[in-house]
């Protein structure tokens, strides 16, 4: 099965205070929240992108 959502399409920004916002298509997954790096707060915004699959795979699964 095709991802509906994928973790590459993530972008992160990281304010003046260090602070970082990760946005998939313009959907807020992480508004300001202080990671110690990038990375960090990817690997949080792919857990999230991971679930909405899965959410996404449970609808579909019961519309058949």
């Amino acid at each position: 099965m095709t991802k509906r959502y994928k973790v590459k399409d993530i972008k992160i920004s990281t304010d003046s205070w260090g602070f970082r916002t990760a946005t998939h298509y313009g959907k807020i997954l992480i508004d300001s929240a202080l990671f110690e790096s990038r990375e960090a707060c990817r690997k949080e915004a792919a857990k999230m992108i991971h679930e909405m699959n899965e959410e996404y795979e449970v609808r579909e699964l019961e519309n058949e």
